[in-house]
């Protein structure tokens, strides 16, 4: 990226911003900028961070609705501060499970009523999901046209609108009020309810995302009906991507917790550790992961979970990929690590054994080969994606 490219995104972010700092500023023209701004740097690889640049943040936030955007701009910008150092990197490799797809989440019509009113219950397909479970055939989603479905639940604002794929608008619907018997007559025939992280590997990219969304939503609505600030009942807006509270008007979303996921390696020695919890199936070792805590970043994530788990400290963390695991809501962020220091002692309540693994061993156990050698995660997890990124000599630490 040139100098006077660099900034020239700054001089668009601080155009941007400052056109805000205007108390008659309302929605609408907001929108058009961001919209006009977000055209002018899209097709950018990368936007500087600069102290001054958070300057102009910190002049414009009397504003309430700069403050709003500020933060999505800041984002956009962190992001293209990111997308620097991938920018020539190769096409990944590895897609895990339950992502990967080409899901257009349109977010801009979650808010337009009129395209709501238009389209929910008569456009698209709906996938159901009863108690958690999602409704498959085969290795596809067991979905129905939105006409069809909009005959099983009157309120029209149950249905979750999941955006857009092939040309085909999808939505979701909760069909949990419904009995067990009555729920799988309202599927087509030799279709029925599975839990989706059974069902997951045998879906497609595409189907497999699209059940992950309609889960991890009906999860969020199901935990979600009353208000966590005065405990009112809440009503669904925006597609059924927000709950506001019928008292205090307080607006929820959707909430996500990262967990983060690592392979620790030893490169001098050429071995990593795997672990197992006492639930696990005989042999099986995975990787470590852990939940990210308030006010921690994953790197320090990485580093406190692995210490707590296996009780040795970690030097360099380095990202590789990412996986949906809403089991309920997570996604999982995947890293290796570089081992630092410190004799491996499993955590006595939630790891049932935390050891090194050669390189040989894990190779033999990948192919099933030697007798006595772990269990490791099927190919279509983030665990074996770290694992296999190893193996197949693709970590730089």
């Amino acid at each position: 990226m040139s100098h006077q490219r660099g900034q020239n995104d700054l001089v668009d972010a601080r155009w941007w911003m400052s056109s805000l700092d205007e108390s008659v500023l309302n929605t609408t023209t907001a929108v058009q900028r961001c919209s006009k701004f977000w055209a002018r740097i899209s097709d950018r690889s990368a936007l500087p961070i600069t102290s001054s640049f958070s300057s102009t943040i910190g002049m414009t936030a009397s504003v309430s609705i700069t403050a709003i955007y500020g933060t999505a701009i800041y984002g956009i910008l962190r992001q293209g501060e990111y997308r620097r150092e991938v920018t020539n990197a190769p096409e990944p490799v590895f897609r895990t499970m339950l992502s990967g797809a080409d899901l257009d989440r349109q977010h801009d019509y979650r808010s337009d009523d009129a395209w709501m009113a238009q389209h929910r219950g008569t456009t698209g397909h709906v996938h159901l999901v009863w108690q958690g479970q999602v409704a498959v055939l085969g290795g596809t989603s067991a979905m129905m046209p939105a006409m069809v479905a909009a005959h099983l639940a009157p309120d029209a604002d149950a249905h979750v609108f999941l955006g857009e794929l092939s040309g085909e608008y999808h939505w979701s619907l909760d069909v949990s009020h419904e009995t067990h018997e009555t729920a799988l007559q309202l599927l087509p025939e030799g279709a029925s309810f599975a839990a989706l992280r059974e069902a997951g590997p045998t879906l497609s990219p595409d189907h497999g995302n699209l059940l992950a969304f309609a889960a991890g939503m009906g999860y969020w609505h199901q935990t979600h009906r009353f208000c966590g600030s005065c405990g009112a009942p809440t009503t669904t807006a925006t597609g059924g991507h927000e709950r506001r509270c019928t008292s205090c008007s307080v607006v929820h979303w959707p909430r996500t917790d990262p967990a983060v996921i690592m392979l620790i390696i030893d490169t001098p020695n050429d071995r990593a550790i795997l672990g197992r919890q006492k639930v696990w199936p005989a042999s099986m070792y995975s990787t470590l992961a852990g939940f990210v805590e308030p006010g921690e970043s994953l790197e320090d994530a990485v580093a406190r979970e692995t210490f707590e788990e296996a009780g040795v400290r970690v030097g360099k963390v380095r990202y590789w990929c990412s996986q949906p695991w809403p089991f309920p809501r997570s996604v999982m962020l995947g890293f290796h690590a570089e081992y630092r220091s410190g004799d491996v002692v499993p955590h006595p309540v939630e790891m049932d054994d935390v050891r090194w693994f050669s390189r040989e061993e894990l190779l033999d156990s990948r192919t099933m080969g030697r007798k006595g050698n772990p269990m490791i995660p099927p190919a279509v997890t983030i665990s074996r994606a770290l694992i296999d990124a190893w193996l197949n000599n693709q970590v730089r630490l």
